[in-house]
């Protein structure tokens, strides 16, 4: 008798019309995509999760006991049309060294599994357009507002992807209490529920919004895109330095491009190449 055929479940099926959608054929056809469970990785060893397209809370009411701010209002449902895959962790010293060259990551705290910090955003880019050459494409970039709070919450209601009490940060993040003040190795702690590493403490990330304090009662429902312009560009998650309540997953900070700050450094999304360039359409 013939072997019985293997026959994916519906789950898989769809995640693989899904990948094929978001990467192309030559990405999406990788062997061990779906036994992995929606994970990817590159050719410099970026693990990337895949995030499924879904509608949200983004931000939070002020004034509450979570310590809301006014620039997170008014909480409002917003619509991620166009899948992801999001790394797994912070952008690592060993990763941009693969690609800048050895010797060329910067950063205060030295260790090549220690996320890259002391980054404008400018640097941010030019790492993400080096990969993109590096493995011809043009689908790197870093991820909007949105799909980073998206990304962050990972299907959670609540302040943090862990629950509701800032005390119960010990398992998933690092932060002023248990940093030692200074960075640590990514995945060193346990993951949101989506399987992303260090989305809450370890470095501010660089999102690719212009900062706005009112954008949320102007921005699109749908796959909004920040300001047309501005003066600072947002930055999410909370670092090392900061106590456990400010790593909320609506937390908005906000610097100026040229900025370098031991606890700020970012992730990529990898995704179409269609948004990249209406986020950046002269290259920036």
């Amino acid at each position: 008798m013939p072997p019985e055929p293997r026959r994916l479940p519906l789950a898989a099926l769809a995640l693989a019309a899904f990948a094929a959608a978001v990467l192309g054929p030559p990405l999406a056809g990788r062997d061990g995509l779906l036994a992995q469970g929606g994970r990817w990785t590159n050719g410099i060893g970026m693990e990337f999760v895949l995030v499924s397209p879904g509608t949200f809370v983004m931000g939070a009411e002020p004034g509450g006991p979570d310590g809301a701010e006014p620039d997170e209002a008014p909480p409002r449902e917003v619509t991620i049309s166009r899948g992801f895959w999001c790394s797994a962790t912070e952008l690592t010293q060993a990763q941009w060294e693969q690609v800048m060259g050895a010797g060329s990551s910067p950063g205060f705290f030295r260790g090549p599994d220690r996320p890259v910090e002391s980054v404008s955003f400018g640097e941010a880019l030019a790492f993400a357009d080096a990969l993109n050459r590096l493995e011809k494409t043009g689908r790197y970039r870093l991820p909007t507002e949105a799909e980073w709070s998206y990304a962050a919450k990972a299907g959670t209601l609540t302040p943090w992807s862990w629950g509701a009490d800032p005390g119960d940060a010990g398992p998933y993040a690092w932060y002023r209490e248990n940093s030692g003040m200074e960075t640590r190795p990514v995945k060193g702690k346990l993951p949101n529920p989506w399987g992303l590493y260090d989305m809450h403490g370890n470095v501010w990330e660089w999102v690719s919004d212009w900062y706005g304090a009112g954008w949320y009662l102007e921005g699109p429902a749908s796959d909004p895109l920040g300001p047309a312009d501005g003066a600072e560009r947002v930055v999410r998650g909370g670092a090392w330095d900061n106590q456990a309540a400010q790593l909320r997953s609506d937390n908005r900070a906000f610097l100026v491009p040229g900025t370098r700050e031991r606890s700020v450094g970012f992730r990529l999304v990898f995704t179409s190449g269609q948004v990249k360039k209406r986020l950046y359409p002269d290259g920036d």
